[in-house]
């Protein structure tokens, strides 16, 4: 097969992190390099298997580290009958960490501190709904960085928004339409490919695209069912 012409860049805390093999940053640096226009790839194990010049299944042990990690999340998409058509490969840019001065340090926690028992009852509202619609999903534990992470939401978000994402990704997760991806809360709340796919107006890129597009699947089956009976 030809060769991708386009150079790609493997970022410090992919470098360095000794749990993954040499051809696993490679890989990452492939994925990052093909998702630059949508933030994501199509590319088939099939594809990596022939570029690196290795099996496929050697490929799918790639990628399942780089999941492992966090450094890749991937979404199948899947027919009416639940069979895979194709899968997106999303790379994960973490952030790196910068020295800063101890006093903005506790400043920092201080604060963080006093932000949570603010929004106290907030972030329990959102955690017990969390349990109590996606506990078998991924399980979630109340930690201080969760805390922290639904408070910077909270301050853009309003708390009925992120429950009633929260509800539509749970309803969507257990019907028959395609899309399965087992988010933490954590990383539901945190990424911007996250809680706001599924309830509208929380941001202007997504605006709860998946959410609306399940409802007009939905719309449509009410109709066929509709039109069957109407025949009968």
């Amino acid at each position: 097969m030809d060769k991708p012409n386009f150079y790609a860049i493997i970022p410090a805390d992919v470098r360095y992190d000794d749990r993954l093999k040499a051809n696993e940053k490679l890989l990452y640096a492939e994925i990052t390099a093909l998702a630059q226009k949508e933030g994501y790839c199509w590319s088939t194990n099939n594809y990596f298997a022939e570029l690196f010049d290795v099996t496929k299944q050697t490929v799918s042990g790639w990628v399942s580290s780089l999941r492992k990690y966090g450094y890749i999340e991937h979404e199948v998409i899947k027919n009416d009958k639940g069979r895979v058509l194709r899968r997106k490969l999303i790379p994960i840019k973490k952030k790196v960490n910068t020295p800063i001065k101890e006093k903005v340090k506790e400043n920092s926690t201080s604060n963080n501190i006093t932000s949570i028992n603010k929004y106290a009852n907030e972030i329990e509202k959102i955690y017990n709904c969390w349990i109590n619609q996606c506990k078998d999903i991924n399980n979630a534990k109340l930690t201080k960085n969760l805390k922290e992470k639904i408070v910077t939401k909270l301050k853009k978000w309003d708390v009925s928004k992120i429950i009633e994402a929260i509800k539509n990704y749970s309803e969507i997760y257990y019907s028959d339409y395609y899309y399965s991806h087992n988010w933490t809360l954590y990383k539901f709340i945190e990424q911007g490919n996250g809680a706001t796919r599924f309830v509208s107006r929380l941001d202007q890129k997504y605006d709860g695209d998946i959410w609306k597009d399940y409802k007009n699947n939905k719309k449509d089956e009410d109709k066929s069912t509709s039109s069957a009976w109407q025949v009968m």
